[in-house]
Order: structure tokens, then C-alpha cells, then sequence
């Protein structure tokens, strides 16, 4: 409430509402105690009356003589003013002796208030015309004689009252105005220092802490402003040393943070490093569970970083893989150091990866064994190329083995007497030269690709050449009868810009390959076709066909599709050659098959213009 804002306010109110309940508790207790009092000392006069009149009233009872009991009664009427009637009445046969009524006597008045018998008196409230009546029964000679009743006025307690009700509320005016007389001064005395005290206390609150306060007298209200002007100055001092430390630490902030992004920008920089390495690492705590990785792990293994991290090698690789790494990263925790093993890796994809792990462990601030950092090197290329290499020596091994054996042997025929001799001389020396010309051609392209491996250019001698006419010419000197070949050119076919002998190396290692693994009897196809200003030469098998994985090798040197003990002999550098020099030449040149259905190798040449 407005009223109540304000502490002078408050101090008006609380004097006038003590005055307010000193009058009301004062008049509670003169409405209640005091008219009890009246009431009391009223009933007590009406029953020492009532007792007077009975002990007058035992004569003329027993005399019968009720005219002087009227004259008593009304004698004492006269004499006391508060008394309206009195009676006598036999209560044996309701019968009135006596009373001050007049002519007619209120007969409702009999049963108004009875006496019990053996009560010395009875008093009612009656409410009547004439306001509160107290009817004062006693008996008459212990009530053989009868009953006398007295009826007394409660006026003039009701007066009474109510005149001194009036003076209390007069004396409560009085007594509040006084109380907000003299709470002026008070109030003025109590709210004018605390007025300043409140507006040196928002100064404060405002960070003015020079504020003091006037220190008057020694009451509480003096010792108030002494507390507070010494709160102020010890705030005053404490500011100034917050102000001192703050600038102390905003240099101190200013210089982590200067170090703090110099860290992380170290931090970044070597994040994007790692991630940036093109071999996969990463770094696992003691318990195996993977810390970070890079994006080359991310991409070795086939999942994303948030399937990686906060796994171990159980959750990543199959049973068996997993308890390699593990056991290899249990050896280095108990010895710390630095551990290098070798060990396939199956992806996500279900890849089998010949990888190279190196680990070392690392340590945290206190010393302690925190984890270790690895990197894997993916050596599945070099152990492939390993394989092919240990293949190509071993089938180069047996390609030079057999025409040699033969040269040998027929080196030591030509050698014995022409009379020991079982075979013709001109045969044999034809046989060494057929063999001697099989071990040329495979030291040509030994040398052939020791020049595409340094990256010198095939020499080439280009000239207008017909494929078909080379084609043809081929498979007259093929000794093959077992397949057939069919050759479909269009009619007037252009020549193409080829080196004749390079083209016809091409062209022997296709035929040768389709008819190493066609089956018998089977089709070999060899067609062309003009396109724009390229000529298109496709060869296509009847044989078993290779998977996707073959196909995706087949130009790969060393590579060989079947490497069982039945395998056609071959040094798996043909289509390699063969690949350079289609390019050398501008050409492109690609492999189709399906399981079951053969191959068909078509290469393209430019057109002589």
C-alpha cells in the first residue's frame, strides 16, 4: 500500500495505531469486565432488597394483611428509582398477594422466573418495552409464605456504560493526536540520518566508496554512521587493491590467452599434419581404446572417425587380427618403447591388407605410461609386386629352360659324327635358330620394359601399315591347327600410322594369349572397325573368362591370371608391352570378360592421313 512506503510514514502509523489499541483494548474491557461489574453489583442490591422485602412481608403474610405488604413495596420503589415492580406470589396456587403494578398485573411475569425450591434466589433477563429488566426472586420464610420478586431497570448500567464509552473514545482522540504530535520530531530524528544513510548507501552501491557519513551523538544511530563510514574506507581500500590485482590479472589473462592461441594454433597445425599424413595413424591409451586417428585410417579401414575412437582392436577386426594387435600392444606396455610387425588387416570392406605396424609408447606430465602412438604402412603392393617378381623369376626361369634345353641338345646332335647323327642336319640348325629367335623376342621385352619403367619412349619407325595384312600374315606362320580363327575387316579398310613391327608385336601377344586359353577346337575372333579417325582391333577367346579383380590387373607387369602348375607358360609382361605400346602410339587399349565367356582385348590405333 502507498500508505505504508516510507519509514516516517510508518512511525505515524505505529503510534497512532498504538493509541488506537490502548482506547479499543480499554473499551473491550469497560464494554465487557466493567458492565459485568455493574451487573454483578446491580443483581447483588436487587436480591439484598428482595431479601429485606421477604423478611418485612412474614407478618402480614401470616396476618393476611396484604395491603401493608403493597405499602412496603411501593415505599421501597419510591426510594429506589431502578426498580420498576415488585411482587408477592404463593407459588403453590400462582396466586399474587401484593404488587406495584396498578389495576392490572402482567400475568406472563409468573412464569418468567420460577424459584426451584431449596434456592435462596433466582435471577432473569427479562427484554421488555421498558429495555433490560433483572427479575430477583427469594423466597418468603424459606418459601412456605410465598415469593417476592423484584424487578430492577438495567438502564442505568447501560447509561453508564455507554458515558464512559464516549470518554474512552474522547481520551484514545486525544492520546492519538498526541502520539502523532510527538512522532513528528521522532520521526524526523530517525528518518533524516537514515535518509543519508540510504543515499550514501547507493552511492556505495555504485562503486563510490569515498561516501561518509555525519557522526552525531553516541546512540545507535551515531554507532551506525561510525560502522558505515568504517565499512566505506575498508571498501574504499579493497577496491584499490581489486583495481591493482585486476590489472595483474587482465596482464596475466591477456598473456595466456596470447599462449593459449599460440597453442592452438600449434595444436591445429599439428592436428591438420597428422590428419594430412597420407599413412594412416593413430594413438591409444593403456587400455587399448583408441584416442584419434587421421584420415588416412579413417580411409584404410573404410569407417568414419566416430566409429573408430573410443573402441579397441575387438570392436574393429576379426577375432584373429585382434589378438595380434592386442598381444602386440600388451609386450609394449610391459616394455616400453618401440615395436615394428608385420600382419594382414581385414577392412570394412572385407579387403585383406598386408600392412607394417610401428608403435611406441608415449608418456603424460607426471611420467606415467599414458598410451601409445602407431602408424601402419601398407606394403600389400610391395608384397604383390613381391609375389610376381618370385612368379616372374620362376616362370622366366622355365621359359628360358626350355628352348635352352633344346638348343643344348641339339648343339651335342650336331656335334657326333655325321654317321652316329639319327636326325637331318638342316633340321636341327632350323630348330636352334626357332629357339634362339624365342629367347630374342624375350629379351626384347626384358629391354622393353626396362625402357617403360625408366620412362623413355618406345622408339618407333611410323609408316602407313594395313592390320589386316599383318593379321594374316601372322597366322600363316602360327602352327596352331587346333583353333579357329576368324578375321572380319570392312572392305577398303585404311592403313594405320604404326611401327609395323610393334603393331605385329601387339597383334602375336594378343593372338598368342587367346590361343593359350581358348579350349580346343575353339573360336578365336579378331575384328576391326573404323571409327572417325581411329581404327578399332578387338580379339576375343572362347575361354574360361576372368573375375572383376582379374580384369582390373590384367595390364599389371608380372601379372598372370592362372598361376597353378597347369597354367600356359608366359612371363606376364605381354599386355604390359603391349599396354605402352598402344599409348605410344596415341591408342587406348581395354579388356572386356565375364566369368565363363572369354576375353576380348581391343585396342585402337590413328589412321594414316
Amino acid at each position: 500500500m502507498p500508505f505504508l512506503k516510507g519509514l516516517r510514514k510508518k512511525i505515524y502509523l505505529t503510534f497512532a495505531g498504538l493509541s488506537f489499541f490502548f482506547g479499543l483494548s480499554l473499551l473491550l474491557f469497560v464494554k465487557f469486565e466493567y458492565s459485568k461489574h455493574l451487573r454483578t453489583e446491580l443483581e447483588k442490591r436487587g436480591i439484598s432488597i428482595a431479601r429485606h422485602l421477604a423478611q418485612q412481608s412474614i407478618a402480614p403474610i401470616l396476618t393476611r394483611d396484604p395491603l401493608t405488604i403493597k405499602l412496603a413495596a411501593i415505599q421501597v420503589q419510591r426510594t429506589e428509582e431502578d426498580i420498576i415492580y415488585i411482587f408477592f406470589r404463593d407459588p403453590r396456587n400462582g396466586e399474587v398477594f401484593a404488587h406495584t403494578f396498578g389495576e392490572e398485573f402482567p400475568y406472563e411475569l409468573l412464569d418468567a422466573n420460577i424459584l426451584p425450591a431449596h434456592n435462596d434466589h433466582s435471577i432473569v433477563h427479562l427484554d421488555t418495552e421498558l429495555g433490560q429488566i433483572y427479575d430477583v426472586a427469594v423466597p418468603v420464610g424459606r418459601g412456605s409464605l410465598g415469593q417476592v420478586h423484584v424487578g430492577i431497570s438495567g438502564k442505568p448500567i447501560l447509561a453508564a456504560v455507554n458515558r464512559l464509552t464516549r470518554d474512552i473514545l474522547l481520551v484514545t482522540l486525544v492520546l492519538a493526536s498526541a502520539s502523532l504530535l510527538f512522532s513528528l520530531p521522532l520521526s524526523a530524528a530517525l528518518v533524516r540520518p537514515l535518509g543519508h544513510l540510504n543515499h550514501a548507501a547507493r552511492e556505495v552501491a555504485e562503486g563510490r566508496f569515498e561516501q561518509q557519513m555525519t557522526e552525531r551523538g553516541h546512540d545507535e544511530i551515531g554507532e551506525l554512521a561510525q560502522s558505515f563510514n568504517f565499512m566505506t574506507r575498508q571498501l574504499h581500500a579493497t577496491q584499490q587493491e581489486l583495481l591493482a590485482r585486476n590489472r595483474l590479472l587482465a596482464d596475466e589473462v591477456e598473456r595466456r590467452q596470447s599462449a593459449e592461441e599460440k597453442l592452438a594454433s600449434q595444436l591445429k597445425f599439428l592436428a591438420t599434419l597428422m590428419n594430412e599424413l597420407p599413412e594412416p595413424v593413430f594413438y591409444k591409451n593403456t587400455q587399448g581404446i583408441y584416442l584419434g586417428c587421421n584420415r588416412a585410417l579413417e580411409e584404410f579401414y573404410g569407417l568414419p572417425r566416430e566409429k573408430i575412437i573410443g573402441h579397441g582392436s575387438d570392436d574393429l577386426f576379426p577375432e584373429a587380427e585382434a589378438r595380434i594387435h592386442n598381444q602386440a600392444d600388451r609386450d609394449l606396455f610391459d616394455n616400453p618403447g618401440t615395436c615394428q610387425y608385420e600382419t594382414p588387416i581385414t577392412t570394412a570392406e572385407k579387403q585383406q591388407r598386408q600392412v607394417v605396424c610401428k608403435k611406441t609408447t608415449f608418456f603424460d606430465s607426471a611420467g606415467m605410461l599414458a598410451g601409445l602412438v602407431g602408424v601402419m604402412i601398407d606394403v600389400t603392393a610391395e608384397r604383390n609386386i613381391d609375389l610376381l617378381r618370385r612368379e616372374f623369376v620362376s616362370t622366366t626361369a622355365h621359359e628360358f629352360q626350355t628352348p635352352l634345353s633344346a638348343i643344348l641338345g641339339f648343339c651335342e646332335l650336331l656335334q657326333l659324327p655325321a654317321h652316329e647323327m639319327t636326325g637331318n642336319r638342316d633340321e636341327c640348325l632350323a630348330i636352334i635358330q626357332e629357339r634362339a629367335e624365342f629367347l630374342s623376342r624375350l629379351v626384347d621385352q626384358f629391354l622393353d620394359v626396362s625402357r617403360i619403367e625408366a620412362g623413355r619412349a618406345l622408339p618407333l619407325n611410323l609408316a602407313p601399315c594395313h592390320p589386316e595384312r599383318l593379321i594374316q600374315r601372322l597366322l600363316r606362320n602360327q602352327r596352331d591347327n587346333q583353333h579357329r580363327f576368324e578375321i572380319r575387316f570392312p572392305e577398303n579398310c585404311p592403313p594405320v600410322l604404326a611401327d609395323e613391327d610393334r603393331l605385329s608385336q601387339v597383334i602375336e601377344n594378343l593372338i598368342s594369349n587367346a590361343v593359350k586359353y581358348s579350349p580346343s577346337q575353339g573360336r578365336i575372333t579378331i575384328t576391326g572397325a573404323v571409327e572417325k579417325d581411329m581404327m578399332s582391333v578387338s580379339v576375343a577367346d572362347q575361354g574360361v573368362g576372368l573375375a572383376e579383380s582379374q580384369l582390373e590387373r590384367i595390364f599389371e607387369k608380372f601379372f598372370r591370371a592362372d598361376t597353378s602348375e597347369t597354367a600356359p607358360s608366359g612371363t606376364g609382361l605381354g599386355l604390359f608391352i603391349s599396354h605402352a605400346i598402344v599409348e605410344a602410339h596415341g591408342g587406348r587399349i581395354s579388356a572386356l570378360s565375364h566369368p565363363g565367356e572369354g576375353v576380348t582385348i581391343t585396342f585402337t590405333l590413328p589412321l594414316a592421313t
